[in-house]
């Protein structure tokens, strides 16, 4: 189950990329910088729904692993905001896992979820979230490779 609802964590995250595409504007410059937008916010959300509805998941659980996965990325911005990190510097760990450790602190409220399987999907996340970025860098909807 587990699995299931990581996929709509990592759909919710990627697809916030495609914004870039569009004219994008920012939620908040001063507070999370100029990467983080209103239709990165709305595409993030339809993702990770739609997902949620092809695999058949329980529309709850998969509204809230959507907002989680939003959540730990503008969290993770805001740090970096208040450390005064410039936009676009990497924060290893933060940049590449935030998305899914708050998906899974919100849902272990509701479904149990195994440490040991919960670290090896952060384990191997660590590595996708690079190459994705990587490749989103590559096809230029995103101004940094991480």
């Amino acid at each position: 189950m587990i699995l299931a609802y990581t996929l709509v964590a990592y759909f919710t995250n990627a697809s916030c990329t495609l914004a870039s595409l569009l004219k994008p504007h920012p939620i908040s410059k001063k507070i999370l910088g100029t990467g983080k937008t209103i239709e990165g916010i709305l595409l993030g959300l339809n993702a990770g729904l739609l997902i949620g509805l092809l695999l058949k998941l329980d529309f709850r659980l998969t509204f809230i692993t959507t907002v989680a996965s939003l959540s730990g990325d503008l969290i993770g911005s805001f740090i970096k905001r208040r450390l005064k990190i410039p936009q676009g510097n990497e924060v290893p760990l933060m940049d590449q896992l935030g998305f899914l450790v708050t998906t899974y602190l919100a849902l272990s409220y509701h479904i149990t979820i195994n440490f040991y399987h919960a670290l090896m999907i952060l384990s191997a996340t660590y590595f996708i979230h690079k190459a994705a970025n990587k490749l989103a860098y590559a096809l230029k909807l995103k101004k940094v490779p991480w």
